[in-house]
């Protein structure tokens, strides 16, 4: 708080909303989607070569904290006790990229797929200032652990459109409940809201079972 404000018996006070930032993957994408260990590898070793901290103190100044889970503090659902997984660690990325397979065969000092095909991933982004600098981080970090980023660059309805059909390898998107209650999160993930909610495409019967419980 700048000190004329201080003075003037202004003060400020921050709290959290019920809402989340975070970048999907397209799980029927015929790259980084699926549920094979190597696919699974693949975008666990893009989480972490990606400097979420570092977005969060440069690009948003600090207003944010790392998510540990779907649901936000706050929200019926949230449990305290689970911490941010995949925090920003390149050299075990690059470890385990090398380990499924995903290696530079051709000296360009970007990786191919286990089957020596081209490894590019394709992100939507907006054209504004704000996700000029996320670009930049993303092209930064992804480069540093041999990954070729491409961004596709379109209006925020047009990339919805595209994302509703299936259009998007990975998207940065958020969410935000105006109520205090989870449901709305975890239906993120429901595969019956594919086209809808779920714009990851994500399906797993398992979690299916418990959302419906």
């Amino acid at each position: 708080l700048r000190d004329a404000y201080a003075k003037a018996g202004i003060q400020w006070s921050r709290e959290l909303e019920p809402s989340l930032q975070y970048t999907y993957f397209n799980m029927e994408d015929p790259l980084v989607g699926g549920y094979t260990p190597e696919r699974i590898a693949l975008r666990r070793a893009i989480v972490m070569g990606y400097h979420g901290d570092e977005e969060i103190r440069v690009i948003r100044n600090g207003q944010a904290l790392p998510a540990s889970q779907p649901v936000p503090p706050g929200l019926a659902g949230h449990d305290p006790k689970l911490k941010p997984a995949n925090r920003y660690d390149p050299v075990s990325a690059r470890a385990l990229l090398d380990k499924f397979g995903y290696r530079d065969r051709t000296g360009d000092k970007y990786r191919e797929t286990p089957e020596g095909k081209p490894l590019v991933i394709r992100m939507g982004s907006t054209p504004d200032a704000l996700h000029r600098l996320q670009d930049e981080l993303w092209k930064k970090n992804m480069e540093d652990i041999g990954i070729k980023i491409e961004f596709v660059k379109q209006k925020w309805p047009d990339l919805l459109k595209m994302s509703m059909a299936g259009q998007l390898m990975m998207w940065n998107i958020g969410w935000q409940s105006g109520v205090r209650d989870g449901d709305s999160f975890l239906g993120l993930l429901y595969s019956r809201n594919k086209g809808n909610l779920n714009d990851a495409r994500f399906a797993l019967p398992e979690f299916d079972r418990l959302y419906e419980a």
